[in-house]
């Protein structure tokens, strides 16, 4: 299980295939070193409320095989909450 830290944002991109949600990393968190921005699934979770809040997720990245995008990863997110 990966701990992250950020900003919980709704994201919306035209014509590409997404989660619709992702997380700007805080400097703190375990790989903002390599990205600042990580494309999320909120899993089971209901995080319409933390939109633009900051958060702590726990999870896994998993692999994703979209008809538009292709093999690609997004950030499953176990639990969260607000800081």
């Amino acid at each position: 299980m990966i701990t992250a830290a950020g900003i919980l944002q709704r994201t919306v991109q035209i014509g590409n295939e997404m989660t619709g949600w992702s997380l700007v990393l805080d400097q703190e968190s375990e790989f903002s070193l390599c990205v600042s921005e990580v494309e999320i699934d909120p899993g089971d979770n209901d995080i319409g409320r933390l939109d633009g809040r900051s958060v702590r997720v726990t999870g896994d990245f998993v692999q994703i095989n979209g008809i538009e995008r292709g093999l690609y990863e997004v950030f499953l997110v176990k639990t969260v909450e607000e800081m």
